[in-house]
């Protein structure tokens, strides 16, 4: 009777080690356990501090950091469209500790003949993208001159209208050269350095005639009765802002949709380890209620894509910029 119960015990210890195996397989296996060992890491924004574009990067910020358990200092290098922060980082150690934000609307830039980029995509490892912003159109509430996507159109087509962008070949400035081409409207892009703040501004003192840009940094001043939105181009409805049409349901015109998708990356020279628990880090951050709350207070909806699927998006996003050479005058 003894015997029989060593081995029952036997047995069940086997088996106890068998299933703790099983599951320890199972688990995310921390590949650099010594990184980053409590030194900061650096992430670099292509923008002014207090611009929608740092505050979504700070955002995130303060989830990567709780699992990295180490600060992450944000550090501020606007000018060339995100290019001058692009240009810096890529003679940077590739040791993990800086880190890049990254957006579709650089593509315009980077394939800008006047100031032409050597850098292409290959050169970074993608952690993956945290917000996808439909690009739209905004006017003065007050305009007496149109209300809404359709008086806008019959009207630019026999009067030449201004229209704030951020970036020349961008998410902003390519929909303006699609309405020109489709409508024979007359848009006139007019790069604003300021960002959101600053075209709001331009647009409130009438030195433009309206905003082209992306629905998220301007959904609380639309609600607020500063700007009023007048289409998405996008396939549905932005959750934030579903009094707003998409460009398909009032056109009927499924052929055009654009924004801007921002992620961050990384040096591809980073041993891959590395890149991997970055991001991993990336990741966890994404899954935060916290951050998902803090993103939908400054008008933006948490949108993750994988690395392999943003690097799709560059591709298709660059294809689409070449399509506009000749409007944009390259």
């Amino acid at each position: 009777m003894k015997n029989k119960l060593i081995t029952f015990l036997l047995v069940l210890m086997l088996i106890g080690v068998v299933i703790t195996g099983w599951a320890n397989q199972n688990e995310p296996v921390d590949e650099a356990p010594d990184f980053p060992g409590g030194r900061p890491i650096e992430f670099w924004v292509g923008a002014a501090a207090g611009t929608a574009q740092d505050l979504w990067c700070r955002s995130l910020a303060e989830e990567m950091k709780k699992y990295l358990d180490t600060s992450i200092v944000v550090v501020n290098k606007p000018g060339a469209g995100g290019f001058i922060s692009f240009n810096q980082f890529m003679n940077v150690k590739p040791d993990g500790y800086t880190i890049i934000s990254i957006t579709l609307a650089m593509a315009g830039t980077r394939l800008n003949p006047s100031a032409p980029q050597e850098i292409t995509w290959d050169d970074f490892a993608l952690l993956g993208s945290m917000i996808n912003d439909p690009g739209s159109l905004f006017i003065r509430p007050n305009d007496d001159r149109f209300h809404d996507f359709d008086s806008l159109i019959e009207y630019a087509k026999n009067n030449e209208l201004t229209a704030s962008i951020t970036t020349v070949g961008s998410d902003d400035d390519l929909p303006l050269y699609y309405l020109n081409q489709k409508y024979g409207t007359k848009f006139t892009p007019v790069v604003t350095s300021g960002g959101t703040t600053q075209s709001l501004s331009d647009l409130m003192g009438g030195h433009v005639d309206l905003i082209s840009n992306n629905i998220g940094p301007f959904v609380n001043a639309t609600k607020e009765g500063q700007t009023k939105a007048l289409c998405v181009y996008s396939e549905e409805r932005y959750d934030l802002a579903l009094e707003v049409p998409t460009f398909v349901e009032i056109t009927g015109d499924d052929s055009f949709t654009i924004g801007n998708t921002r992620g961050v990356a990384i040096s591809k020279d980073c041993p891959q380890p590395i890149i991997n628990k970055m991001r991993a880090a990336f990741e966890y951050a994404l899954e935060q209620d916290g951050l998902k709350e803090r993103y939908k207070a400054q008008g933006m909806l948490l949108n993750h894509r994988t690395p392999e699927e943003f690097y799709q998006l560059f591709v298709k996003t660059d294809a689409m910029v070449n399509q506009y050479k000749s409007m944009l005058g390259w």
